[in-house]
């Protein structure tokens, strides 16, 4: 049985003060529902919306066109604001809309288009109460947002049929509220007629009992245009077979009626019996009508169509008598005449959504007898005028049609005649399957993706590279990319020729291969839309859980002795024998045992757990014996191995061995193997080893000191052509990166966590580039000069006194180019050296943290001097004294991975900047001041600014031999 659903949407509050806030929608909304759930008038389903979210409303809209029948009756009522962006596109408002962003959180008309169109309902009805102008005056339903006027029509009017638009103005007219009314029951002009003529009855102006769409308009409107003060014009669009049957009049007139509906009696008069039979359906349906006149005229139809000489006809007029009003009238099958013959075929079996079909209905008259006065129709349409067909003629007939929607269509022609008081007719159908059409491609977009890694782990972010290019003859506009199936960023345009690049992160938290789809669209010049569909794929694999250091098993052994004692006892640490409280055990262990690596970690776990159990079975051992855990008043007592404090005999072995050597000579420390330089030994030691027990206390004989040499123990590599570049090898092997806030008070928060880097061995240039170098780069290319530098005779010329200083005012872009240029001219692999390389240059394999300058102060005359400072352990010079250097790394947070995309030279992004930032404030600083090696900042690669330099670094593997 038919269903009626109505959906009613009233909004009148807006977060947005641009959109002026209503009084009628609420009032409006709860009128209407009263009427349309009437069962004497709507009998509807309605679902109310007063002031809901946008996701409830566009829910609720799917939801109303969605599984509903072709006989069901569906209607949408929305009550409110109504506006269009700069394209003209219409929206609804919701209360969340935002006019600078109208299409996020408003309702568009293509939404509500596309579900009117595909609902399988063939009969649908929008009614509009909202503004269809650009300016509103007080009184209106709003004031102007952006753009020109709606236009509803435009807006709303899809090809479909079956369906009716009523709006209440025009595109240039406001949609009124009634001031004549008290605040708490103003309702809009509109909507107050609409209301009033279903609930009285007013709108039935044939007085048939029933109101249609049709006659609705026609009454809204009359009263609209006589109302006092109104000034809009309501409007009608419909597409419809028949009338659309809104409401019942509960007060039908009860007078008798002067005739049928002229439609009505012009069917009963037509000469085809197929029409007169269907009049014999709508006559037996108003004998159910309550106007007493009109049921006396529709039996009196019948009566006479008893007689009629189509046998078909006059059986169903006698079986719509004897029904009554209690059942539809079965219709019997005229008799057929075996005469008529033919068949319907398409133009085309398959035809897309809007385009014409051409068919073409063949007749064949296969009987023994002429016919005369042959009609054919097409629905309700006479497709000729009648003709005549003699035994064995053919006659064909042409028709077009087109289709608003996809699905297969069916469509029906009727050959009818009435032969020696017999009705003669034939029947032919035939389908056509209609699509949606495919859009005419433009090859203007050109799609790559990749994943800056191949084989990720789980619950690791992974950044997908985009690259979006116009490679056709002609500008793009509203761009769109579609990453993992959501909209990425607004519309864009890109111009011809030129690319755009960006970069996404996505976690995946499952393991196995793992694709991702990228989607661009566009619309080129001449209105064909444009574009390209990539697909990449990368596996993801569980991560390996990290296995603890042999220092970690000591920390909880540690943390439960500390807990076995008083924590303002005072014992020895069970590893170096220092002394301190209880409570400070565990930070001690942090902070000095917690990375080293040359303590036997076995021997320790046993003497802390034998400490251990000797402190939960008596805390009051501590005397005075060699080797105690816990102290009284009385001194401290070494052990029988050792006669002097260890600290002492390290530190003086230490000494003897730089002295032994020339300050810049490499040496490896003698207790844990960093490689540092001779004049840093001491330095070493007390920052490393000054509290470990543990460490050697016998002072080394003159033949366990390594050979005096005869100068440092660093490599080096010249480039001679084009450029004289001396090049500093870095072996290859671990370093500490990064900073520990317990050893480093000035450690910030994007240094950190401190962390260990393998690298492989490289060369990196022992100076910065300098501004002779850079000329000779720009001589070479025609590349431009830096802004600073003179100009004579329209050349660029270095300042005078600074040819063999640091190139600066350079971007990252600039770097990138000359290296560039110095690969494709020596036949080596030249780049900007990666964070982590640069700072292993800088600082060494032994975590040092600040670079200190031999004299107590020093300022920024550096920079403008040719004073030279070896501040790296590899003899490269002045790498925390003067200027802040590019490198290639992107600017993203600790631990450093060079494999996880920061190394990815096409993606854009802030990159990191290393070296002295002290030095670029221009003012002296006291050595306890002193530069630090783990300082980094991100520049934006385009920033040319005054301490903005670059040194380079060479892969080794492609090094000449």
């Amino acid at each position: 049985m038919p269903e009626r659903f109505a959906l009613i949407i009233a909004n009148s509050q807006f977060s947005d003060p641009k959109l002026a806030r209503l009084v009628a929608p609420n009032k409006d909304a709860e009128m209407l529902k009263r009427v349309l759930e009437d069962p004497k008038i709507g009998r509807f389903h309605v679902t109310l919306l007063v002031d809901a979210p946008y996701t409830e409303i566009r829910r609720e809209i799917a939801r109303l066109y969605e599984g509903k029948t072709r006989s069901d009756l569906l209607l949408l009522y929305y009550s409110g604001h109504g506006i269009k962006d700069d394209a003209g596109d219409l929206y609804l408002t919701t209360k969340e809309t935002q006019t600078d962003l109208i299409s996020a959180l408003s309702i568009e008309a293509d939404f509500v288009r596309a579900r009117l169109e595909k609902s399988n309902s063939q009969r649908k009805v929008i009614i509009l109460d909202c503004c269809h102008s650009g300016a509103f005056m007080r009184g209106s339903k709003g004031k102007p947002v952006i753009g020109d006027n709606v236009d509803t029509q435009a807006a709303f009017a899809g090809s479909g049929y079956g369906w009716g638009i009523l709006t209440a103005s025009n595109a240039i007219e406001y949609a009124w509220e009634d001031n004549t009314l008290p605040v708490e029951v103003r309702a809009s002009v509109f909507t107050r007629f609409l209301v009033e003529g279903l609930q009285s009855g007013a709108a039935d102006l044939n007085h048939d009992g029933e109101v249609s769409l049709q006659e609705l308009y026609n009454y809204i409107h009359e009263q609209v245009r006589t109302s006092a003060g109104a000034k809009q014009t309501p409007l009608m669009w419909q597409k419809a077979e028949g009338q659309i049957i809104i409401a019942q009049n509960p007060h039908p007139v009860v007078e008798a009626a002067i005739a049928l509906p002229q439609e009505l009696q012009q069917a009963i008069d037509n000469p085809l019996a197929g029409v007169r039979a269907g009049a014999v359906i709508e006559l037996q349906r108003l004998l159910q009508s309550p106007n007493t006149s009109l049921t006396d005229l529709a039996r009196a139809a019948l009566t006479h169509l008893t007689n009629d000489d189509s046998r078909s006809v006059s059986q169903a007029a006698t079986a719509a008598l004897g029904s009554g009003a209690s059942a539809p009238v079965t219709v019997p099958a005229p008799e057929r005449h075996p005469s008529l013959g033919g068949d319907l075929r398409p133009s085309h079996t398959t035809i897309d959504v809007g385009q014409e079909a051409t068919w073409t209905f063949t007749l064949r008259n296969d009987g023994d007898t002429d016919l005369y006065a042959i009609n054919v129709r097409h629905g309700t349409t006479l497709l000729l005028k009648p003709f005549d067909l003699k035994v064995s003629e053919t006659k064909q007939v042409t028709f077009t049609t087109s289709y608003p929607t996809s699905g297969r269509k069916t469509e029906e022609v009727v050959a009818a005649t009435t032969s020696g008081g017999i009705s003669v007719e034939h029947t032919a159908t035939a389908r056509v399957s209609v699509q949606q059409p495919k859009p005419a491609l433009h090859p203007g977009l050109k799609l790559a993706l990749s994943a800056d890694a191949q084989v990720v782990n789980t619950g690791e972010e992974v950044r997908w590279s985009i690259i979006l290019r116009n490679s056709g003859d002609a500008d793009l506009r509203q761009v769109m990319i579609h990453f993992a199936d959501q909209q990425k960023g607004e519309p864009f345009d890109l111009l011809q020729g030129r690319e755009r690049r960006f970069t996404f992160g996505r976690t995946y938290n499952t393991a196995g291969e793992k694709s991702e789809r990228v989607v661009a669209t566009g619309i080129a010049s001449d209105g064909s839309s444009a574009r390209d569909e990539v697909q990449a794929t990368i596996t993801a694999q569980q991560a390996k859980q990290p296995q603890a250091t042999p220092q970690e098993t000591l920390r909880e052994p540690l943390k439960a002795l500390a807990k076995a004692l008083d924590e303002e006892q005072t014992i020895q640490c069970p590893i170096c024998d220092t002394e301190l409280k209880t409570r400070n055990l565990v930070r001690h262990f942090d902070k000095v045992h917690a990375e080293d690596t040359s303590m036997n970690t076995a021997a320790m776990r046993k003497k802390i757990e034998a400490a251990t159990s000797k402190a939960t079975t008596s805390s009051e051992s501590a005397g005075g014996l060699p080797g105690q855990l816990f102290r009284s008043d009385a001194p401290r007592q070494y052990t029988a191995q050792s006669t002097t404090p260890a600290d002492k005999s390290s530190r003086a072995y230490f000494k003897m061995l730089m002295d032994s050597q020339r300050p810049d000579t490499q040496l490896q420390c003698p207790i844990c193997n960093a490689t540092l330089l001779a004049k840093n030994l001491l330095w070493h030691f007390d920052r490393r080893h000054a509290e470990n027990a543990s460490e050697p206390t016998q002072i080394p004989v003159a033949s366990d000191l390594p050979a005096k040499t005869s100068g440092p123990a660093i490599q080096e590599y010249n480039i001679t052509r084009p450029i004289v570049l001396k090049l500093m090898r870095v072996p290859a092997g671990e370093f500490l990166m990064g900073s520990d806030p317990a050893k480093d008070k000035a450690a910030q928060s994007s240094e950190q966590p401190r962390h260990r880097v393998n690298l492989t061995e490289y060369y990196i240039s022992a100076y910065p580039v300098t501004n002779t170098q850079y000329e000779v780069f720009v001589k070479a290319t025609g590349y431009a000069a830096p802004q600073h530098w003179k100009r004579t005779f329209l050349k660029p010329k270095i300042p005078s006194g600074v040819e063999n200083q640091a190139i600066t005012y350079v971007s990252w872009y600039d770097a990138v180019a000359f290296c560039q240029w110095l690969s494709k001219e020596t036949g080596q692999t030249f780049r900007l050296p990666t964070e982590a390389e640069w700072e292993k240059a800088a600082r060494g394999t032994d975590g040092r943290i600040a670079f200190q300058r031999p004299q107590k102060t020093w300022a920024i005359a550096s920079l403008t001097t040719h004073e030279l400072i070896s501040d790296s352990p590899y003899g490269c010079m002045n790498m925390m004294d003067g200027i802040m250097e590019w490198t290639s790394s992107l600017y993203w947070t600790y631990p450093y991975n060079a494999s996880d995309g920061r190394e990815n030279q096409q993606v854009t992004g802030a990159r990191v900047i290393r070296g002295s930032k002290v030095l670029t404030s221009f003012t002296s600083f006291t050595s306890d001041k002193a530069p630090r090696y783990a300082e980094r900042e991100g520049y934006e690669p385009a920033a040319k600014v005054f301490p903005l330099g670059f040194r380079v670094a060479m892969v080794p593997a492609l090094r000449r031999k």
